[in-house]
């Protein structure tokens, strides 16, 4: 089974472009959102594989940092928790960018998606070779969640990591 994980940023604020407001007056139309707002970005770590009833159960994991998911309110990380689906996994840190722990518990949540599934077949965990990827730490939890990792190349990004090449990609 051939598991892809990547992660991307995500502005919390996608304005800036034409089309975020219709205005039937003539005059020019505005938004007011703060330089905090404008600023303010996601991780999303995804995951994705080769086999469609897996694929429904592999956890997603959005990471915001403490300003981003703020802890009451309608709107606090406890209601977006109980509005997403059972595999999405809400994350709020100091920052909002990936980090070894952060990996580990990912990878754990992985391997724990998994447990359920018959392993006839062995679970393949593909990284970039990005230097947090290549974490001897993160090796070991691969290890500890019965996942090999194999670590992509660079150069091989349009071969082998679909969610760069199909989910994850920018056309600005």
């Amino acid at each position: 089974m051939r598991i892809n994980l990547d992660e991307t940023s995500v502005n919390l604020w996608q304005g800036g472009r034409k089309g975020n407001i219709f205005v039937a007056k003539p005059k020019k139309p505005q938004q007011t959102v703060s330089r905090g707002e404008r600023k303010c970005c996601l991780t999303h770590v995804g995951l994705i594989c080769d086999r469609p009833g897996v694929q429904a159960v592999l956890p997603q994991v959005v990471i915001g940092n403490w300003h981003a998911f703020h802890v009451k309110g309608p709107r606090g990380l406890a209601a977006l928790k109980a509005a997403s689906p059972p595999n999405v996994h809400l994350l709020r840190q100091k920052s909002a960018w990936n980090n070894v722990d952060t990996l580990i518990h990912i990878i754990g949540l992985l391997g724990a998606a998994l447990g359920p599934h018959p392993r006839e077949v062995q679970p393949i965990l593909f990284l970039d070779a990005c230097m947090l990827h290549l974490n001897i730490r993160v090796i070991d939890a691969c290890h500890v969640a019965h996942i090999w990792p194999i670590v992509i190349p660079a150069q091989m990004t349009w071969l082998l990591q679909p969610l760069d090449t199909h989910a994850f990609f920018c056309t600005n």
